[in-house]
């Protein structure tokens, strides 16, 4: 597309109009070998706006997909005030970390704000991408520690991202890479079926050969993240607040805003880099 730029070589562009930024950003994604590329922006406006013009651009000129470009939405959470973060950018940013996660993303761009959280280590989320399909063994489905390490919550119904249900031999999962609900049919613990269904009806809408699950949310639980984590609410000594969130992490497996803890619960974690 018309710009020369060598793998590994500092380059500094100012004064672009939207139009050819959208464009120096397709051909540095274009170069051979080169990593994923992250785009920080002043506002998360800004943001939208870079990543409509960067698949606007691939759709006109067909030399990029324009499926590889993401936007990592930023979270507002405060557990103390019982801030919870949308749904949606949680979502979001689930979709975002496993695109990450699988090399299937080149382009991701990313408000500021949305680097005041740290990201959990790749290693950490990664076994929880996981690929089930049918006539193979899906060993997680009958390990309630999986499905609450992920964050996902057990309901008699599923209707949103973020729930599971278990009734005898079948598995219902909404993960927030899915636009819909899957249905899972095992025997012991292989999958016999998978079928999408509509949340509202419970009604198939079709079925498939094999699902791509992830986490409900980005903040993982293990045995040591919970340790972190109620260790350091016991020592900030926030009285009844911090026993409140204790409470809720030991019989919930979270609580409102535990996103905004990753610091505590990731020590170390080096953020979007480690993509």
């Amino acid at each position: 597309m018309g710009i020369r730029v060598s793998a590994g070589a500092p380059v500094s562009v100012v004064g672009l109009p939207p139009s050819a930024r959208a464009r120096a950003l397709i051909s540095l994604a274009l170069i051979d070998d080169a990593p994923p590329i992250a785009v920080v922006t002043r506002s998360d406006a800004e943001a939208e706006s870079l990543a409509r013009d960067l698949k606007e651009l691939a759709r006109l000129t067909s030399v990029f997909d324009p499926e590889k470009v993401s936007v990592l939405p930023a979270l507002d959470a405060d557990p103390y005030d019982g801030l919870t973060a949308h749904l949606g950018a949680v979502c979001g940013r689930v979709r975002v970390l496993g695109r990450l996660t699988r090399g299937t993303t080149r382009i991701t761009v990313i408000p500021a704000r949305a680097l005041l959280i740290p990201l959990p280590p790749a290693a950490r989320l990664a076994p929880f991408f996981i690929t089930v399909r049918q006539n193979e063994r899906f060993r997680q489905a009958d390990d309630p520690a999986w499905f609450l390490a992920g964050g996902y919550r057990r309901m008699d119904l599923v209707t949103e991202q973020g729930e599971f249900s278990r009734r005898g031999g079948i598995l219902d999962i909404f993960p927030p890479i899915l636009d819909q609900p899957i249905r899972i049919e095992l025997e012991a613990d292989t999958v016999v079926s998978l079928r999408y269904f509509n949340p509202g009806d419970q009604r198939s809408t079709g079925r498939a050969e094999a699902a791509l699950l992830s986490p409900a949310r980005e903040t993982v639980l293990g045995p040591p993240e919970m340790q972190n984590l109620i260790a350091a609410l016991r020592e900030e000594g926030r009285g009844a607040p911090a026993r409140r969130l204790i409470e809720l992490l030991q019989t919930q497996g979270g609580f409102p805003g535990i996103e905004a803890c990753a610091r505590i619960i990731y020590p170390g974690a080096s953020g979007i880099l480690d993509y």
